[in-house]
């Protein structure tokens, strides 16, 4: 049987580029506008390199659900992703605030972390078979609603739409349009 659409290979390739062109424009752009005076022009590639970028995260968050569901141990799967995001949290930080580390804005690794962690509570609490269909419904939404407030209590980047999106990506994963 043929497959049809994209490899998680070129997925990947596709959201490593995008976020590339997203954050030249994020950090040379930027400062070009600021300090070189206010161009025209370079304000419009500025613009159409962030619109760019914003494929970026859809992508991580759909190959953070698909890794999900494949991996055999969620919890390294977490510690590894942790890992990344705390050691990418200081290029992060001097590139787009001049700063060893800022505190007060986390990157997407983060935000992509807390994802993982909303699902694997959902999962628990899903996975709980004799609890009624009410309480596992009422503490998944609260798993969720709690995933989403730390996103934003931590300032990660894109914060509770980024949890948000990534749960929509991981409860619609069956769906599939025809």
């Amino acid at each position: 049987m043929e497959r049809k659409g994209l490899s998680g290979s070129a997925l990947k390739i596709i959201a490593i580029v995008t976020m590339l062109i997203d954050h030249i424009a994020a950090t040379v752009i930027i400062r070009i506008l600021k300090f070189g005076g206010y161009n025209d022009g370079l304000y419009q590639l500025y613009r159409v390199m962030r619109n760019i970028g914003r494929i970026a995260f859809p992508i991580f968050c759909f190959l953070l659900v698909e890794g999900f569901m494949h991996t055999r141990d969620r919890e390294k799967y977490a510690l590894r992703l942790g890992c990344f995001a705390a050691v990418s949290e200081i290029p992060f930080d001097l590139a787009f605030n001049g700063k060893v580390l800022e505190v007060g804005y986390q990157n997407v690794f983060f935000t992509l972390l807390l994802g993982l962690l909303t699902m694997m509570a959902y999962d628990v609490v899903m996975n709980q078979s004799r609890w009624s269909v009410w309480k596992r419904t009422a503490l998944s939404t609260i798993a969720i609603l709690a995933g989403m407030f730390a996103a934003e209590f931590l300032s990660t980047d894109y914060g509770a739409l980024g949890v948000l999106c990534i749960m929509v990506f991981y409860l619609f994963r069956r769906s599939r349009i025809q």
